[in-house]
């Protein structure tokens, strides 16, 4: 069990990534064969970044010529993210082809929720998640739900991704939040945290650097540390690996 201020953990973090050139945005997925073969249409990046899941939703709400095939592309690039190489490909399919599970509905239904720009419009997106579940979004639990909502939620106001690796290290620090099914006070007290975080981080930040505002970046570097203390060191960023600061201390 650790006892470290998660907190202070947390600025740590941003200390190394920020010295070190850490760029949240360029985390990348190689998706690998299984993508090409059943969704080579929506033309996935060989190596999809954060960043392409952001510009891939602009294109389905800017873009002069949009249609419902780029709020698939949304879908599918944020699964293909999200999954890696393996059985993310057959079990997107899966999803996707279910005959209840409309994507594009959907998706447009919660990015409304979670666009409203009210001050509980991530609250109100979660409880709709919870609440509209059931069998209509099979094969969609917390963790890749709140990838989905993370891509669809506005910056300054950004959903973050609860998975288990982040879970854990939340658990593990006594901030209870679960990725293996929908908590709303849990998930909240989540994104209390970050908030928390990111106005640390952002009151320590030198003259005249751009403060942050995407909770992601906190879900970022909680993924990162966690990884780095498993040992899974060949999937964590040069700025964790080469990090020497004394208050991240291994368990």
């Amino acid at each position: 069990m650790s006892f470290d201020n998660p907190q202070a953990r947390v600025m740590a973090l941003e200390e190394c990534y920020r010295d070190r050139g850490g760029d949240y945005l360029a985390q990348s997925t190689s998706p690998g064969k299984g993508w090409d073969k059943d969704f080579k249409d929506f033309e996935i990046p060989k190596n999809i970044e954060r960043k392409n899941l952001f510009e891939s939703f602009k294109v389905a709400t800017e873009s002069k010529n949009r249609t419902d095939r780029d709020w698939e592309t949304v879908f599918v690039w944020t699964m293909a993210w999200g999954y890696g190489p393996g059985f993310g490909a057959y079990r997107t399919n899966q999803i996707r082809n279910h005959n209840k599970f409309h994507v594009v509905h959907w998706m447009k239904e919660l990015s409304e929720i979670v666009n409203n720009k009210s001050e509980s419009s991530v609250e109100d997106a979660y409880k709709w998640l919870k609440d509209d579940w059931g069998k209509a979004k099979k094969g969609l639990g917390p963790a890749f739900a709140t990838k989905l909502l993370y891509v669809l939620s506005p910056e300054r106001n950004r959903a973050p991704i609860i998975d288990a690796v982040v879970s854990a290290w939340l658990k593990e620090r006594q901030i209870e939040v679960t990725s293996k099914y929908f908590d709303i006070d849990g998930y909240l007290q989540y994104v209390e945290f970050a908030d928390d975080s990111l106005e640390s981080i952002n009151v320590g930040l030198p003259v005249g650097t751009k403060p942050y505002v995407d909770r992601g970046l906190i879900e970022y570097l909680i993924f990162q540390d966690e990884l780095f203390e498993r040992g899974k060191v060949k999937r964590v960023a040069p700025w964790r690996q080469n990090c020497q600061n004394p208050i991240l201390k291994t368990r």
